[in-house]
C-alpha cells in the first residue's frame, strides 16, 4: 500500500509540473508550490484510509449478513479498535515523507524549464 502511495505521488507530481509552473510564473512563492504537492498527499493518504476502513466494515458487514442467512452462524462486526486506527493513520505521515521529494522538486525547479517543454 506504501509502495502505492509512493507511485502514485510521484506520478501527480509529474502530471502538475506543467500547473505549478504556471503558478509559479503568476507570482506563487516556491513554499507554495511545495506546501500544494504535500498537502495533496496527505489529503489522498487520509482520504484512502477512510475510504479504505468504511469500505472494509461495510463489507465486513454484508458478509457476515450473507453467512447468517446461509448457515445460521452469525459473525461479529467489531467496531474498529484504537490500535488499529492508529496502525491505518499511520499511512498519512508515511505519504507525506514520500512526498517529500517530489515536492521539494516542485518548489526548486524553475517555471521557465517547464513552460517551455
Amino acid at each position: 500500500a506504501l509502495s502505492t502511495v509512493a507511485v502514485n505521488t510521484l506520478a501527480a507530481a509529474r502530471t502538475a509540473q506543467r500547473n505549478l509552473a504556471v503558478l509559479r510564473a503568476i507570482g506563487a512563492r516556491a513554499t507554495h508550490t511545495f506546501w500544494l504537492v504535500l498537502l495533496e498527499a496527505l489529503l489522498i493518504a487520509l482520504s484512502g484510509v477512510l475510504i479504505g476502513v468504511l469500505l472494509a466494515y461495510i463489507i465486513a458487514m454484508i458478509a457476515a449478513q450473507i453467512v447468517a442467512a446461509q448457515t445460521s452462524v452469525t459473525l461479529p462486526v467489531m467496531a474498529l479498535e484504537v490500535s488499529d486506527a492508529l496502525r491505518a493513520l499511520l499511512v498519512v505521515p508515511v505519504a507525506g515523507l514520500f512526498a517529500l521529494l517530489p515536492a521539494l522538486a516542485a518548489a526548486r525547479r524553475s517555471p521557465l524549464e517547464r513552460l517551455t517543454r
